[in-house]
């Protein structure tokens, strides 16, 4: 067998190698391939022996493959002939591999490098710093490190693939590295942590340091408007901190046997609050009970029914998605508040000097009951604590999580909810949510872990939340923007619309109920008594007879003549043939009143048709050669009864022929007879499209009113009836919806243009009544368009006797208070576009920054490429 080296003198050899790691790998003798290897001693070979007749691994250590450090893999001329064996961990797996290390001393020096430092310049990260033994790969390091933040890897389970690398039928035969791995792996985390910040890796860092800080949170020094003291009262708001408070159990730590010398290297340096003074806070506490609920009982307010050491974390987050430094805590019995006031007043210390705060927390209506109360023994208790100088809370707006707000009782629902408080724009509170959801896997290993490692986990898994999300984050933004505008021109130009239809006197005293209502609500002293406005203020139940009444009410105050015309007369068909589906005998006296009024009303129509039309429309016919109209459906009735329902009353209406331009073809209406036929008609179907739509409206909201009301029906005959009412209603419903969409079929007819913006196509998702109480209201509704239905309701506020009036006129003045308090949230939503301006100030900042620091390391190169190439990196994610 001869070697494939061409500069190979050796000649006919009897085993041949060849390499594994290397791309079309040649065969070649020993020789050769310690020649090609000197610079990767970490490559798995394989041998070929003829007696056996297939490649067997082999390592190059049995080639007598030796690791010189320190002279680019020559030997040392300084070294005595010394070798250490080692275990190296690559990605190819594990291997054993003599190491010599340098003896030279470089000038000035007064030893030779040690050899743990010898190790980390060749790109292998040693398991111990004296003597090791061990070490890994650089790119091992950068796998496990990737591969634990994306996927939850455990170095359990990384180390388990690297020996089923080296060998995956006799894996128990690889060295265990597992326990040198863990202790590499983390110090490996906190390095590059330590890098990132541009810190000394060294203990008791200053507080946040390591974190990574979100660009677009106010982060004082660094990114606010030189003139954000100044700005009016009304206006704080855009340089307020938006944090949200979360406790997540899936985070615990099981009760186990613990090292009393394990430590956090990352102590509160990054997102944890500083472990040994908060057990300091916490021997001083001694038992607390539960504090009594005044909403739901929460399970979370409990303190009972959790295990182990910890039973989960408390963690602080910002409205972007970030986590915020210095506000996680462990919790043993709950979230207990006085846990979580140590978090709070420890995540806030960079914030404290800001005038005002916005917070949510799924439990803010209890945790802020007594909290200024707690915060006064806190400072007794916490007094000579370096991590908690300051203890005083700027004001803040206490608000409850969008997705949790549901839970709690009605009053909680529109006191503590971010869609009626000033100046929270578009937060909807859940971000830590969001963050938890992402590192509920990860429970299943910190569980496991000692304190101090378990913390620079959660560490360093919040430190990538928060890069991923700075990457991202300045596009995401202009994003937000723009959606913001487009929101709030669509419910702007509604409520325009529907604030025409209101008289200047009624919506002055509507802004200022608003008003007083959104001034007093931020203060938890004023939720006693605290008129909501924001829904009825009595549930009002209606009667059959009230909704008849409001209606022929309504008609009445349209309809201000009796004139005898075409479409009032089609409108008495269609209403007719509707009564008579359901009467077909003609027994009740409102049908009989019904059918006496109708045929009156058509005999005098008939007259004025003979006199005024009916020529005319001879004439189209006539010279269009169309056919005359016959009886048929007309009125958009729904649809004719099955035969075994029809009387002969409904068959004697339903033969009526009401001849009208509308009803002819094309042709016919264009001829010049029917000109004015043609637009007195158009006129009155419009009128009588807006009676429909008025029908609609009154049908949906009365209809709303029994849906509320069916749930509180207790017996059966109570619960019969209602729910006969509700099938009632839903009748009516249908038949004004079919109703507008006949008319709408005419007005196309008559040349009304298809786009027409007043009289639109009435779709099934447009027959709906808009949300009348809070508690029905749920996480979307902000970017729910409301019918169109319901942009103009006008004539709802006519004077008509009857509780039904009533109830409409309450249940649109809450659709105008919703509506208006939508507006005003995006409005502050576009105004929160200072949070783009910060994010540009804070990318610029920290160029600054990293310029300042590439000219100030010297001749630390490594030091100052580092600095350069984050510079560069800032660079591309700032612009959008």
């Amino acid at each position: 067998m001869q070697c494939e080296s061409k500069t190979c003198t050796a000649g006919t050899q009897d085993v041949l190698y060849r390499c594994e790691e290397c791309f079309l790998p040649p065969s070649l003798c020993s020789t050769c391939t310690l020649s090609e290897h000197a610079r990767n001693p970490l490559h798995r070979i394989r041998q070929w022996l003829p007696s056996a007749g297939f490649w067997e691994p082999c390592e190059l250590q049995e080639l007598g493959c030796v690791l010189h450090l320190g002279h680019s893999g020559a030997k040392c001329p300084s070294a005595r002939d010394q070798r250490r064996t080692m275990t190296l961990g690559s990605e190819a797996g594990f291997q054993q591999v003599d190491v010599a290390f340098c003896h030279c001393i470089a000038p000035g020096a007064t030893e030779r490098p040690r050899d743990a430092i010898q190790l980390i310049e060749a790109g292998l990260f040693p398991a111990s710093w004296e003597q090791p033994m061990s070490a890994f790969t650089v790119p091992v390091h950068k796998a496990f490190h990737l591969l634990s933040l994306q996927a939850q890897t455990t170095a359990s389970d990384f180390i388990t693939y690297l020996r089923r690398r080296t060998d995956n039928v006799l894996t128990d035969a690889t060295p265990d590295r597992y326990r040198e791995f863990m202790t590499s792996s983390r110090e490996f985390a906190f390095l590059r942590a330590a890098r990132r910040a541009d810190v000394l890796p060294r203990r008791n860092l200053e507080a946040g340091s390591l974190a990574v800080l979100c660009p677009a949170c106010p982060q004082p020094d660094i990114n606010m408007d030189p003139n954000w003291e100044n700005r009016p009262a009304e206006l704080r708001y855009l340089d307020a901190l938006y944090h949200g408070v979360d406790g997540n159990f899936h985070s615990n730590q099981k009760t186990k046997p613990l090292d009393p010398n394990d430590f956090a290297l990352t102590e509160g340096a990054a997102y944890f609050a500083h472990a040994e003074e908060f057990a300091q806070y916490q021997a001083g506490l001694g038992d607390l009970e539960p504090e009594p609920s005044t909403c739901h009982k929460f399970a979370a307010m409990g303190y009972g029914g959790y295990s182990g050491n910890v039973s989960g974390t408390v963690g602080f987050s910002c409205r972007h998605m970030c986590v915020l430094p210095g506000g996680g805590v462990d919790l043993q019995k709950g979230e207990r508040f006085a846990n979580v006031d140590f978090a709070m007043v420890s995540g806030l210390q960079r914030w404290m000097g800001l005038k005002l705060h916005v917070s949510g927390y799924d439990i803010n209506c209890q945790y802020r009951i007594h909290l200024n109360k707690r915060l006064e023994q806190f400072r007794e208790d916490t007094a000579g604590l370096k991590s908690v100088q300051n203890t005083h809370i700027p004001k803040t707006i206490a608000c409850i999580g969008k997705f949790h707000l549901p839970a709690h009782k009605e009053a909680c629902q529109y006191l503590f909810s971010y869609t009626y408080h000033h100046g929270v724009g578009r937060t909807d509170g859940e971000a830590p949510e969001r963050i938890w959801s992402m590192l509920n896997a990860l429970g299943t290993s910190t569980r496991e872990m000692t304190s101090g490692h378990r913390h620079d986990r959660i560490n360093d898994h919040h430190s990538d939340v928060n890069t991923r999300r700075m990457h991202n984050l300045a596009k995401a933004t202009a994003k937000k923007y723009e959606d913001a505008k487009v929101q709030f021109e669509h419910i702007d130009a509604k409520q325009q619309t529907s604030e025409a239809a209101i008289d200047a006197e009624t919506l002055e005293q509507w802004m200022d109920e608003e008003w007083t209502f959104v001034e007093k609500v931020q203060d938890i002293r004023n939720h006693k008594g605290l008129v909501n406005p924001y829904q009825p203020k009595v549930a009002k139940r209606t009667g059959r007879d009230d909704r008849r009444g409001h209606l022929a009410a309504a008609r009445k105050v349209r309809n201000a003549s009796d004139r005898p015309d075409a479409n009032l007369t089609a409108a008495d068909r269609a209403r007719l043939l509707a009564m008579l589906r359901e009467d077909p005998e003609v027994q009740t006296e409102a049908t009989q009143n019904a059918r006496e009024a109708f045929l009156a009303r058509l005999a005098t129509w008939r007259g004025m048709y003979s006199m005024f039309l009916a020529a005319s429309i001879g004439q189209a016919v006539g010279s269009s050669g169309a056919k005359r109209a016959a009886a048929g459906p007309q009125g958009g009735r729904g649809g004719a009864p099955s035969a075994e329902v029809r009387g002969a009353a409904w068959e004697e209406i339903d033969a009526v022929v009401i001849e009208l331009p509308s009803s002819l073809n094309a042709k016919a209406r264009a001829h010049d007879c029917l000109r004015v036929a043609v637009g007195v008609e158009r006129k009155l179907r419009e009128a009588e499209a807006d009676e429909a739509l008025d029908d609609l409206r009154s049908e949906l909201i009365t209809g709303y009113a029994l849906r509320r009301h069916y749930p509180h029906a207790t017996t059966y005959d109570h619960r019969t009836r209602a729910n006969a009412n509700r099938v009632k209603k839903q009748k009516g419903i249908e038949q004004a919806a079919a109703r507008y969409r006949w008319i709408r079929k005419c007005l196309l007819a008559l040349g009304m243009s298809p786009d027409d913006t007043r009289y639109r196509v009435l779709q099934k998702g447009d027959v709906t009544a808009f949300k009348v109480f809070v508690k029905e209201t749920q996480v979307g509704d902000g970017k729910e368009k409301v019918s169109w239905v319901w942009e103009d309701f006008g004539n709802l506020q006519q004077s008509s006797d009857g509780r039904v009036q009533e109830y409409c006129a309450e249940a649109l003045k809450v659709f105008w208070f919703r509506r208006n308090a939508l507006r005003a949230r995006w409005a502050e939503e576009i105004l929160l576009l200072e949070e783009m301006q910060r994010i540009m100030r804070f990318f610029h900042s920290y160029e600054r920054k990293w310029v300042l620091a590439a000219s100030g390391y010297g001749d630390a190169a490594g030091h100052a490429a580092y600095a350069k190439r984050c510079d560069g990196r800032l660079r591309s994610v700032a612009l959008p």
